[in-house]
C-alpha cells in the first residue's frame, strides 16, 4: 500500500505476513493528517473504505471502542 498523504484522513496498511495477523490489514486514523481532525466522522471512514475497495461490513470493531455522538 502506498504511504498515507497528509491529506488522507485514514491509513490502511499491510501488517505481518505471518502469525495471527496474517492476511489482515491495519486501519487507523492518519496522525499526519493536516486537516481539522475534529470534523472526521464515521461516514468519512465508510467512504474511505469504499474508495480502497474494502467492504465496511468486513471491518471488525474492537471491544474497547468508544466515541461520542451529538444527538
Amino acid at each position: 500500500m502506498p504511504r498515507a498523504l497528509k491529506t488522507d484522513k485514514f491509513f490502511l496498511g499491510a501488517i505481518q505476513k505471518s502469525g495471527r495477523m496474517k492476511g489482515k490489514r491495519l486501519l487507523s486514523f492518519n496522525y499526519a493528517y493536516s486537516g481539522d481532525t475534529s470534523k472526521i466522522n464515521l461516514q468519512d471512514m465508510i467512504d474511505f473504505l469504499k474508495e480502497k475497495g474494502v467492504e465496511p461490513s468486513s471491518v471488525e470493531v474492537p471491544r474497547n471502542f468508544i466515541t461520542s455522538t451529538n444527538g
